[in-house]
């Protein structure tokens, strides 16, 4: 049952690098990362482990193993990235302004941006409680969000539902937040660092990872704040303040992360691709700064040193709360460790070791493709 999955997820995710270790003149198996023939299982050392994780694997259903390094350079071709909406819910404006003001209130937009509805009777302009409109048209378990701050980014979530996603979430700095064309800018940049992280996962590991669209979420400090909280990040005593930070400015809007999720917090301040440091996670929460929202980085291909280095932050935090520690740390002395993303691989280059893919494969986040 394993090996038959493993096969047809190779057809819908390619490698162009490594063939295994070839058992007969009849067929070859293939697996993701790189390291020398019969090394099955991955660890550097040839020895009779090997031959038990080849039985465990061919009658077993255990893991498959560790390719041999062909030395061609090559990298697994990474899938288009893809961030889902179907978990969001659009809000009947007008419901809300006549279950709050009354069934002759109008609902109308003063402007563009999203705190621009008000209820119109007669008259006078009235505010609109849209928390409430939420919990009356959806639910209790829902909470308001947005998408962006265009007018027509208010949506309703309930964090509960979906089933093992990585949910992204854009912190805004205060200044920037009535900025709507630059707040959308800064989603699109965004999108296009985490969307190597999606591409770089599901091009190494048997299952997709599933993304949601990024959420925005206003907040008190100004740029100069949230920046000044990176530079702090420094020194060793303050390493997680910015870490630290951002997850309070998280739950004190939405949900605290439940196992079904793994968020991915950044901030938005400005063009801001010098404020780099401050990545960081603990538990189910991954962050990376404002570097990661301030980059136009390419869907494929290779990355410049910017680009490669934000996937890389975003892509080893998110590793950590899937379980994985430092490849050099957890596999001392395994030849490639040093190139794994959660070592100093820097995407789209770096590499799984095959036991990092297993612990992956075991978080319940990869979901099979068919």
């Amino acid at each position: 049952m394993q090996s038959s999955r493993f096969a047809s997820s190779w057809k819908t995710f390619p490698v162009v690098c490594c063939v295994g270790i070839a058992l007969s003149s009849r067929f070859t198996l293939f697996a993701q990362g790189t390291v020398e023939e019969g090394d099955i299982n991955g660890d550097g050392i040839r020895d009779i482990s090997d031959v038990i994780s080849l039985a465990n694997f061919l009658f077993l259903g255990g893991p498959p193993p560790a390719p041999v390094d062909c030395g061609d350079g090559g990298v697994p071709v990474e899938p288009p990235s893809s961030f889902e909406r179907q978990f969001y819910q659009g809000l009947d404006l007008d419901r809300a302004a006549k279950e709050e003001h009354g069934p002759l209130a109008r609902i109308v937009s003063t402007g563009e941006h999203a705190y621009d509805w008000k209820a119109q009777v007669g008259r006078e302009l009235l505010g609109i409680d849209l928390n409430r409109a939420v919990r009356n048209q959806y639910g209790p378990d829902y909470s308001l969000v947005m998408t962006g701050v265009h007018r027509f980014d208010w949506k309703a979530f309930r964090a509960a539902e979906p089933d093992r996603y990585v949910l992204p979430v854009m912190l805004i700095a205060s200044d920037r937040f009535f900025d709507i064309d630059g707040v959308a800018k800064a989603v699109a940049r965004y999108r296009s660092v985490l969307g190597r992280v999606q591409g770089f996962y599901n091009a190494r590991v048997d299952g997709v990872l599933h993304f949601l669209q990024p959420l925005v979420l206003p907040t008190t400090l100004t740029s100069a704040q949230w920046n000044a909280l990176s530079a702090q990040t420094a020194q060793p005593a303050d390493r997680y303040v910015l870490l630290n930070q951002t997850i309070q400015t998280y739950e004190q809007q939405l949900p605290p992360a439940a196992a079904n999720l793994r968020v991915v917090l950044s901030i938005y301040t400005g063009d801001s691709a010098g404020v780099w440091l401050g990545a960081a996670s603990i538990g189910r929460y991954a962050m990376a700064p404002p570097r990661a929202t301030s980059l136009d980085c390419p869907a494929t291909g290779p990355l410049d040193a910017l680009c490669a280095d934000s996937a890389y932050a975003v892509g080893h935090e998110l590793g950590h709360t899937f379980g994985l520690g430092h490849t050099c740390d957890e596999f001392p002395g395994h030849p490639d460790c040093g190139k794994s993303i959660m070592q100093v691989g820097r995407p789209p280059e770096a590499i799984l070791l095959q036991r990092e893919v297993s612990i992956l494969l075991a978080s319940g986040f990869f979901h099979y493709p068919y």
